[in-house]
């Protein structure tokens, strides 16, 4: 429902925007320049999903609650998709209406071609700031997934690197160290 109310809003919006005679010769308001937009941005939009279904499958291997993740996780993806369908279909849309802009453009009461290009390029705005929203959204709960993972024990983000920088040590630096540690332990209990 809500977005069957963005859609009409929009289209009023486009109607009301037509009758303004200086939008007729802008550059933007051009059938050239809205395809060439609406494919641009229906590219990036798969482009986007792709890369989420990367990224959403490096970090499900470190998750431990996976339902979790992926009830939040395909919630996002499933509005990608729509957003990634809504340009599609704004594409077919400007196709048909260059099929038909002889017969849309005899219409005189409104100026149809000028509604739909006006119409197309406000709603991929719109599907575009949904994107950038949805992205935004995903990385937050990345970052939440990934205090949730009970593989590091509660550990701070300085231990882990400790933990990190003591794998990458040989293993008579690791016994040395594993000698300080002990020593420094008992020094420390014995205050």
């Amino acid at each position: 429902m809500k977005t069957l109310l963005k859609i009409i809003s929009l289209f009023v919006l486009s109607v009301i925007i037509s009758f303004k005679p200086s939008i007729l010769n802008t550059c933007i308001i051009s059938y050239d320049f809205v395809l060439n937009s609406l494919i641009s941005l229906f590219s990036v939009s798969l482009a986007i999903v792709a890369i989420f279904f990367t990224v959403l499958d490096r970090y499900k291997e470190n998750i431990v609650n996976r339902e979790h993740f992926l009830r939040d996780t395909n919630a996002i993806l499933k509005e990608m998709a729509e957003n990634s369908l809504g340009l599609f279909i704004l594409i077919i849309i400007l196709f048909i209406e260059s099929l038909f802009h002889n017969l849309l453009s005899s219409i005189q009461l409104l100026n149809i071609p000028i509604i739909i290009l006006i119409f197309c390029l406000s709603m991929s705005l719109l599907i575009v700031f949904d994107i950038a929203f949805s992205i935004l959204i995903l990385i937050n709960k990345l970052n939440d997934f990934t205090d949730v993972n009970d593989d590091n024990f509660g550990l701070t983000q300085d231990e882990r690197k400790i933990i990190e920088l003591i794998r990458k040590l040989d293993k008579q630096s690791r016994d040395e160290l594993k000698e300080y540690l002990k020593a420094l332990f008992i020094k420390q209990n014995m205050k």
